[in-house]
């Protein structure tokens, strides 16, 4: 009976695949050569490729993706495609939001043109202008007179660019991790670009405490997810230095090539300058160098 049993089993195991290739009386059956394991994976990948949107697909979605234009007042000229809206007004567009206390906007190339108590938020961070030249297609704009809030980063200058997605220039500026209005410290230079959540990177670079220029660097690089301070600032008296204050500049070129600038000042015995410089090389390894004068 137990045989019975197995063979009924194994007799329906067969027969149910088998029912769903069956072919009609008269016909006469299609056999399709099997392919390789190689040429399987290709169809596959054709298949799922075949599924993504084309280039222009996706200009034609861009195109199709409305601006919606939000205030205490809110005009629509139909003829000239524009979008004026003033008092309190709010624009989110994907990733992005605007807000301003006046906007002209044209609905066709989606770029608008922002007065007063500009914010331009992105991924958790804030860009404030008097004015923004904004296209929210392109994600390109100028901010005039703008100033940064990513903390612990903060920073001005005259003149913002929003060159892509996740990158701004900053022209003539300065940017700090003191969050005071007159900074204690600051790193002024010609460019500065701040690639959103990545890093910090400048050429041409002054350090300034308060308002004197202490050290120059031709280069900088910090990365954002670097939570250590950017400026160590001991203060303290010392029988034999007297009156002192110790700081450490934290410099960054590469995971491999970084360390500090030191400026110190004690009342007994003057100012202080100094390098720390970490390196690792894949041919002479680690190592440390200090110069301290």
């Amino acid at each position: 009976m137990r045989v019975k049993k197995y063979l009924s089993a194994f007799i329906i195991f067969i027969l149910v695949p088998a029912s769903l290739y069956a072919v009609e009386p008269g016909k006469e059956p299609t056999y399709v050569p099997e392919k390789s394991g190689r040429a399987a994976m290709e169809g596959l990948r054709k298949s799922i490729e075949s599924m993504n949107p084309t280039p222009e697909e996706l200009k034609i979605k861009e195109a199709a993706t409305p601006i919606i234009v939000n205030g205490d007042s809110v005009q629509y000229d139909y003829a000239n495609k524009m979008v004026t809206g003033t008092g309190n007004v709010s624009i989110t567009y994907k990733e992005v939001r605007l807000t301003c206390d006046s906007i002209v906007v044209n609905i066709e190339d989606k770029e608008g043109v922002a007065e007063g108590n500009v914010t331009l938020y992105q991924e958790g961070n804030t860009f404030t202008s008097d004015k923004v030249v904004y296209n929210f297609a392109t994600k390109k704009g100028e901010l005039d007179n703008g100033a940064m809030n990513m903390p612990p980063w903060y920073g001005k200058a005259p003149l913002i660019q929003k060159v892509d997605d996740k990158l701004f220039i900053l022209k003539d500026s300065y940017v700090t991790t003191c969050d005071f209005t007159q900074p204690h410290y600051r790193i002024v230079a010609k460019t500065i670009k701040i690639y959103l959540n990545d890093r910090i990177t400048a050429w041409h670079v002054f350090f300034y405490l308060g308002n004197v220029p202490v050290m120059y660097v031709p280069y900088y690089n910090h990365p954002l997810n670097d939570n250590m301070p950017q400026v160590d600032i001991v203060p303290g008296y010392d029988k034999e230095w007297g009156v002192y204050a110790l700081t450490a500049w934290r410099y960054f070129f590469h995971p491999d090539s970084k360390g500090h600038i030191h400026l110190d000042y004690r009342s007994r015995r003057g100012l202080g300058e100094g390098i720390d410089y970490n390196y690792g090389m894949e041919k002479f390894g680690k190592g440390y160098a200090r110069f301290y004068y």
